[in-house]
């Protein structure tokens, strides 16, 4: 129960300093992007959160972490609005019959929200322990850091493109994903064989897509629209991405592979001379 109150109290303070930020800045001349920076940094600091939750409580004590970070937001957001900041509440009178509809709808959508991050979480966690001793050590790095540069840029690009510098923010944004996730696909064919080679093609773009879904269902439902869940069409959705995505990343680690053979022949060429 010590760590459950821990992540707990942690939760709930990262999301006091996000509603009490998100309302200074909306309020400011930095409200955009402003808001948008703010948004992005509580998703991660929650999804870090999440992810610590999991390694750290049993499944019981998730469920109650959620409902108390559900139902602490709510009251965190009531008692801001009550005292300080009027737009929160607005036209809600305290202890009313509608002030108690207001919290119990309130904290049903949050318990969604973050019963939906620690299940994903918990999905995550599950597979990369269970795959863990299937995978060598550098292919669990490589593939890792490819999938924070996909989430990053993906989260980038979704800030960038909502604010002022989505020209040419956006631009730069697709080339820095591309200088990285080119740098790493060289690192990989340097040290990995060329067996893991298809593994790593294959986990980058399947986390690629698991990224893009779950920021989308959890937080950007723009990423996918018109999409259920539990559907055929997600399903179909997901193998098509999932396809694609690997065509990319395999065509990739193949072009640095032909490249790096390239520029070792070379070299023991000038070296037998």
């Amino acid at each position: 129960m010590k760590d459950l109150a821990k992540i707990a109290a942690w939760g709930l303070l990262i999301e006091l300093i996000a509603i009490v930020v998100f309302i200074r800045i909306a309020h400011s001349n930095l409200a955009d992007p402003g808001k948008e920076i703010v948004e992005i940094v509580s998703y991660a600091a929650m999804a870090a959160l999440s992810i610590y939750a999991v390694l750290r409580l049993s499944v019981r004590h998730l469920f109650l972490l959620a409902f108390f970070l559900a139902l602490g937001c709510k009251i965190i957001e009531d008692i801001l609005g009550y005292l300080f900041f009027p737009g929160l509440v607005k036209g809600i009178e305290f202890f009313s019959l509608l002030h108690l509809e207001h919290i119990v709808r309130g904290t049903v959508i949050y318990l969604a929200h973050s019963a939906g991050g620690l299940f994903s979480a918990f999905v995550l966690v599950k597979i990369a322990k269970t795959a863990q001793p299937l995978i060598k050590k550098d292919l669990t790095k490589i593939t890792a850091w490819g999938l924070l540069i996909e989430l990053v840029s993906l989260l980038a690009f979704i800030g960038i493109a909502q604010s002022r510098f989505a020209d040419p923010g956006k631009d730069i944004t697709y080339v820095v994903f591309f200088a990285a996730m080119t740098a790493l696909l060289f690192a990989a064919v340097m040290k990995l064989p060329v067996r893991q080679l298809f593994w790593l093609a294959f986990f980058l773009a399947l986390g690629c897509h698991l990224v893009q879904v779950i920021l989308g269902f959890l937080f950007f439902p723009g990423l996918v629209k018109d999409l259920a869940f539990f559907s055929l069409d997600h399903l179909k959705a997901t193998v098509l991405s999932t396809v694609l995505f690997f065509g990319i990343f395999a065509g990739g680690l193949l072009t640095a592979y032909v490249l790096v053979k390239a520029a070792r022949a070379l070299k023991n060429r000038k070296a037998g001379r």
